[in-house]
């Protein structure tokens, strides 16, 4: 029962969408009709500027984490915990107050790397910013992270619980990244073709 209590609190409370908030304070065009029309910082960036686009990151960001510091008040184990995690990023990729439209899951994952493996989450910022930098493509660098996460994990002896559950969420942002990675495909071969 408390764990069911928590996994809920985890998915409402993350449903709550940066952009929007976001889009409504800085009075910016309405991501889920413009750009990606993905509820995520990317897409406001794209719309919107930086500003519109940090306040959308930050939010994304914090919103799991008191969820999570709740999970170890009430003494969770770390499989419970990392379920927690899964149900944080599970609510801002498909909100119930957005028709279960979403962002990607991105800002939100590193939130929950940096609570169960700030180690881990150090690494992940440091590879996603040489990673932008060297292939200028967003989705590309968070796939990479995630991956790279998950071997750090495995490769430093961590629980298996958090292995399986790294292992869980890469596949999840890899899920949400479809449209993406389906359209870098198209265009490397329509290059291709000509």
């Amino acid at each position: 029962m408390r764990l069911l209590t928590i996994l809920t609190i985890a998915y409402f409370s993350c449903s709550i969408s940066g952009a929007k908030i976001s889009c409504d304070f800085f009075k910016t065009k309405n991501p889920q009709k413009q750009g990606s029309k993905n509820l995520g910082a990317t897409n406001m960036y794209r719309i919107a500027g930086l500003k519109p686009a940090l306040l959308t990151l930050a939010i994304d960001f914090f919103k799991p984490l008191p969820t999570l510091y709740l999970s170890t008040l009430v003494h969770m184990t770390i499989e419970q915990q990392v379920s927690v995690c899964i149900a944080c990023i599970l609510g801002h990729i498909a909100p119930i107050y957005n028709y279960f439209k979403g962002g990607k899951g991105v800002a939100t994952a590193l939130a929950c790397l940096c609570f169960m493996t700030p180690g881990i989450a150090l690494l992940a910022v440091v590879y996603w910013l040489a990673s932008i930098a060297t292939t200028r493509i967003s989705f590309v660098s968070s796939l990479l992270t995630a991956y790279s996460a998950l071997l750090w994990t495995i490769m430093a002896g961590y629980d298996h619980a958090i292995v399986i559950g790294y292992a869980c969420i890469a596949f999840i942002l890899t899920m949400t990244h479809l449209p993406n990675i389906s359209s870098s495909s198209a265009l490397l071969s329509n290059a291709k073709s000509r």
